[in-house]
């Protein structure tokens, strides 16, 4: 079985993001199952092509870092333009599945590749991200979206959706996929890397205080994960809960803009901004905390959740994506309905009763749901399952 994978991610540059993740740990197990992978990749990386050439799998480089700076080098536009270069000059026999985790990445397979098979994963509803940060061109985004969307999709041999809700919404938007949509559900982790670790240790390496109650957050710092209703949570947290401290992990654009409002709410003694982590530390920063909190507006299948979880990390989350799924049952998390400040600062502080009631138990309920249910090798048998269709 060959497969060519396509998504605007470095293999020799740690990151963080659900998508990567999610491709990433695809792209490991086929290699384990002894399928023959080929991703269509960037180079972010000062690492020579010897080292790309070490990999456990072909590594074509769509855009580099010697042709564009560093910082955008992974920009989903001069990807895709570059693609369109790439895909008819690359050897690709006609047995190769190429799979593509952007609809839109998969139009120039589909222009220079047409008798090859093809399989879409849709990660998250249409044009959700645009919705949130940029909603005053959303209507014209949409038109042009819709067109170069649909094209593409009625051209692909089978799609993915990463869950129901994503299913739903693409079906409603474009109903000839009802006979050639698949749902394979959640994200999965690697639970030999994220695992609970000892605490105390890790928060005095990291130099936090061993009495305090850390809450965090890990992932992109933008509009769309809301993190100013997380703020406004904890500053009225603080006013009630004393040794509170809120950690947020991660990159983006919104940074500046949260700093201030942690000084406005005079919060900013309270209130750690990290930067990102690098995915060999990620485990150590859950495990540093003992709520995590998520506040988005919109998430898919949030890997986020299923980490902390992995960890021994009960979870405060707004209800987007499956979170409703993952946290079923054994006490590890709180779903809120209502998105205000004071219902998400209620269900934290329940949450650190809780904890307080017994911190062994929720840890280990949290550990037991995720041995039970996250595992990468269930969605990478049923991912093969679809390949094999098209041998």
């Amino acid at each position: 079985m060959k497969i060519a994978m396509i998504y605007n991610y470095d293999p020799l540059t740690p990151e963080m993001g659900g998508g990567r993740t999610y491709v990433e740990n695809l792209v490991n197990f086929l290699v384990r199952q002894g399928v023959d992978v080929k991703l269509f990749g960037v180079n972010k990386s000062n690492s020579s092509n010897e080292e790309y050439r070490k990999l456990e799998f072909s590594f074509i480089p769509v855009t580099k870092r010697t042709l564009l700076n560093r910082g955008d080098v992974g920009a989903w536009w001069k990807y895709l333009l570059k693609l369109f270069l790439v895909a008819p000059s690359q050897k690709l026999s006609v047995d190769v599945i190429i799979h593509s985790h952007r609809t839109y990445f998969m139009l120039p397979f589909i222009l220079f590749r047409p008798e090859n098979p093809k399989v879409c994963t849709l990660h998250m509803k249409p044009l959700e991200f645009v919705k949130v940060e940029y909603p005053q061109y959303y209507k014209c985004i949409d038109r042009i979206h819709k067109i170069i969307e649909g094209y593409c999709l009625k051209r692909v041999n089978m799609v993915i959706a990463i869950n129901e809700k994503v299913a739903r919404a693409y079906i409603e938007r474009y109903p000839f996929l009802n006979d050639k949509i698949s749902i394979i559900s959640g994200s999965g982790v690697d639970l030999d890397k994220f695992k609970p670790l000892d605490q105390l240790k890790i928060r005095k390496e990291l130099g936090f205080n061993c009495n305090d109650i850390i809450i965090l957050f890990v992932g992109r710092i933008e509009k769309i994960k809301n993190l100013d209703l997380l703020i406004h949570s904890f500053a009225l947290l603080n006013e009630k809960v004393q040794n509170i401290r809120l950690l947020i992990a991660g990159r983006g654009d919104e940074r500046s803009n949260l700093e201030s409002l942690v000084r406005t709410l005079n919060v900013d003694d309270k209130v750690s901004f990290v930067g990102e982590v690098s995915p060999d530390k990620t485990p150590a920063i859950y495990n540093c905390a003992d709520i995590f909190g998520l506040t988005s507006h919109s998430e898919s299948s949030p890997t986020v959740v299923r980490e902390a979880l992995a960890c021994g990390v009960p979870v405060v989350t707004t209800d987007v994506g499956d979170v409703n799924e993952i946290l079923v049952g054994m006490d590890c998390g709180i779903i809120v309905k209502s998105n205000t400040p004071s219902e998400f600062q209620s269900a934290l502080e329940e949450m650190i009763f809780r904890i307080k009631s017994d911190p062994e138990l929720i840890r280990d309920n949290c550990r037991s749901l995720a041995m039970k249910k996250f595992g990468f090798a269930e969605i990478g048998e049923s991912v093969i399952d679809i390949y094999s269709r098209y041998r």
